[in-house]
């Protein structure tokens, strides 16, 4: 994709010019702007295909409709990009510069969780959003709970080898034993509340497909302002784990409380199968056979790479298993597959 190739030119641009943080920034400026031309083109081209003719053409009256949605809309994300910022921001008071780096450096690894749920999401909040407007029900109910257990096949596993083996991932990424010290449990917390996050997309592509934005902005809103309530009551006693417990905690409050609010009766019908089946059992089974794998393998003199590996496939399994959507595949497979193994054994 575009978004790819961004990247491997500013990490190739940052290689080749000697590691110079200005020219860095230059090259990644110049690259979005190039990605921001390259979309615009793109989605006029598009466009033309459905009848437009002019390179500006507007339904005006279209666009005052979405006037209310659009706000919201931007409200929200703006109100997003702050919660994810606003730690760091507080943080900056109360420790010391070193303590932020770890911080920050274990921020990054837990947020890069946030990269398989992206992708799902996009392909998740169009396709319920047409199914709303078609009354199509059973396909709307289809693509929730598909999508949301795909969001746990996808991030459980990562999720559960980063809690199993925090403390040898950060040395082996870092080299450095002192962020390994400060960073290992406010990792772990961070990456549950990365992982909660991921399951609350889909009601967030729910509330989104039902034109309940306003939920949403409120929800934002209440957890910014926790955020900065209590990260200046925990940080000075707990430090860098108060910060990542409160991080925590704003995400469980999204994915426990927040889904009673949608006015929606069909996700009001499928909400406990939401949290039962999608979510919480595949966890839970999944988090007692990573924890037992974990146990298992310290009696095997392995290296750490073959144990994050064996604990992926042990994790991956579980989770599989304990997901319709998962059994689902693994026997479409399975009759796609067994006829064949049938005739290469009678050969």
């Amino acid at each position: 994709s575009v978004e790819t190739l961004k990247v491997v030119s500013i990490f190739s641009w940052f290689v080749l010019s000697s590691a110079n943080i200005t020219l860095f920034f230059f090259f990644q400026c110049v690259s979005n702007v190039i990605l921001f031309i390259l979309l615009y083109i793109f989605t006029w081209r598009q466009l033309k295909t459905f009848g437009l003719r002019y390179l500006f053409s507007f339904d005006w009256i279209v666009m005052k409709d979405l006037k209310r949605f659009a706000l919201i809309s931007t409200l929200i994300y703006l109100s997003a990009g702050l919660i994810t910022q606003v730690d760091k921001l507080l943080l900056t008071r109360y420790v010391s510069l070193e303590e932020f780096g770890c911080y920050s450096t274990v921020s990054l690894l837990a947020f890069a969780l946030g990269r398989f749920v992206g992708p799902i999401f996009n392909a998740m909040y169009p396709a319920l959003a047409e199914a709303k407007n078609q009354n199509n029900t059973s396909r709307f109910v289809t693509i929730f709970h598909s999508s949301t257990q795909l969001i746990s096949i996808l991030t459980i596993p990562v999720t559960m080898v980063i809690f199993g083996y925090t403390s040898e991932i950060l040395l082996y990424w870092t080299h450095n034993q002192q962020i390994v010290d400060l960073g290992s449990f406010p990792l772990k917390l961070l990456v549950i509340g990365m992982l909660f996050n991921g399951f609350y997309h889909s009601f967030y592509a729910i509330t989104l497909s039902t034109n309940e934005t306003k939920i949403i902005l409120i929800q934002n809103i209440i957890a910014l302002l926790l955020q900065i309530i209590l990260i200046p009551i925990v940080v000075p006693i707990f430090s860098l784990n108060g910060a990542a417990f409160v991080w925590l905690f704003v995400n469980l409050l999204y994915f426990i409380l927040f889904p009673h609010l949608v006015k929606d009766n069909v996700f009001r019908k499928e909400k406990i199968n939401w949290y039962l089946y999608d979510t919480c059992f595949p966890l839970l089974i999944t988090c007692i056979s990573t924890l037992l794998s974990v146990e298992v393998l310290k009696f095997f003199d392995i290296s750490f790479i073959i144990k994050c590996v064996l604990l992926i496939l042990v994790s991956f399994n579980t989770v599989i298993i304990t997901t319709a959507l998962g059994r689902d595949n693994v026997c479409r497979i399975w009759r796609i597959l067994y006829p064949r193994l049938c005739f290469l054994l009678k050969k």
